[in-house]
């Protein structure tokens, strides 16, 4: 199941606005209402409203431009504020995840759990099909350990993938969601446990049991997934 059908319409529809509307206002060059409008084809009213919500929650500022004789008053411009930045890696999905969850659990008609153990199962069956769209054959736990290290490896997230005898093991020793993870762990995780559990049962046909043995937001070394298979699919 997908998260739009787990969350209201409108809510979903809202937080799809709010996702283009930063990454708008991240490249310094649609970071006006008028331009942002343009880029999304949304009305005035629904983009203010989203940029008035997230200036409150101190996510993004106005940015000041002086007023000039010939063009008059220049567009509000606004900004991503230096204090929320990420500098590892270039995308903010910790400050967005960080608005997105905040604003879940405010919502007493989600199901903040299923919502994010979806979004890791939607994931990795995106995966398991890029995979099959490229010819890319897993047959092992050890093919399985290639390209969970390739997609780490691409973002630049130093980690370490290890093969034992019945097991996969995952060691993450930096993560984007680390700040908002102290707050929002265990569930935070359920992204990452549900995304390996379900690319293990597209890609091999196997039931697993996933162990969180470490935690980088309880101030371990590393985030550590022991996967073990347990079964085949029936």
């Amino acid at each position: 199941m997908k998260p739009e059908k787990i969350i209201p319409s409108q809510l979903f529809s809202k937080w799809k606005l709010t996702v283009q509307i930063l990454n708008c206002i991240s490249n310094n060059r649609d970071n006006t209402i008028p331009r942002i409008m343009k880029k999304t084809g949304s009305s005035y009213t629904a983009i203010k409203n989203i940029i008035e919500e997230l200036i409150a929650h101190g996510i993004i500022g106005e940015q000041k431009i002086s007023e000039s004789k010939d063009r008059g008053r220049p567009p509000k411009t606004y900004i991503i504020l230096k204090s929320f930045e990420i500098n590892y890696p270039p995308r903010k999905y910790d400050l967005l995840l960080s608005y997105l969850i905040s604003s879940l659990k405010s919502k007493n008609e989600v199901d903040l759990q299923q919502l994010l153990a979806e979004i890791g199962v939607q994931m990795a069956v995106e995966k398991a099909f890029e995979l099959k769209n490229h010819n890319i054959k897993i047959n092992s736990i050890s093919d399985l350990a290639v390209v969970i290290s390739k997609d780490l490896e691409s973002e630049n997230i130093p980690y370490d993938v290890t093969v034992h005898d019945n097991s996969l093991e995952i060691k993450i020793y930096s993560c984007v969601f680390k700040k908002i993870s102290t707050e929002f762990s265990p569930i935070i995780c359920l992204v990452h446990e549900n995304y390996y559990a379900k690319l293990l049962e597209e890609t091999l046909k196997l039931k697993s049991n996933i162990i969180h043995t470490s935690n980088l937001s309880k101030n371990d070394s590393e985030c550590s997934f022991l996967i073990t298979p347990v079964k085949p699919l029936t």
